[in-house]
């Protein structure tokens, strides 16, 4: 999916491995504790949610509400806004089934994306 297209979304720029996020991800994915988000990088959880509560306002173009939701539950979850930043340069992931800690979410794989 190529989501600047998808959500018209001029200023995203395109995601960049980066090795200083993949050692971070290392030691999340070891340990299960990728619950906050921080100034270095958000969370992105891939995996089977069984709703997104920001897709319905991501689909309408309604970001500001969606960031706003996101950032008042204050934890990671699977959800598309993490997607949608256009700001965001940098990514790493990890296999995190062994993480799987909420009734409703299955994990997947874990990205952190960074400014």
């Amino acid at each position: 999916m190529n989501i600047s297209k998808t959500f018209n979304i001029s200023n995203m720029n395109e995601l960049k491995w980066d090795k200083t996020l993949e050692a971070e991800a290392d030691k999340l994915a070891k340990s299960c504790k990728y619950k906050q988000h921080n100034d270095n990088y958000r969370v992105y959880i891939f995996g089977m949610y069984l709703q997104d509560p920001t897709r319905h306002l991501v689909d309408q173009g309604n970001f500001v509400e969606a960031v706003n939701l996101v950032n008042k539950l204050g934890f990671p979850f699977c959800n598309l806004v993490e997607m949608v930043v256009p700001k965001q340069e940098k990514i790493a992931c990890f296999n995190a089934p062994h993480c799987n800690t909420h009734p409703n979410t299955k994990v997947n794989e874990i990205c952190l994306l960074g400014p």
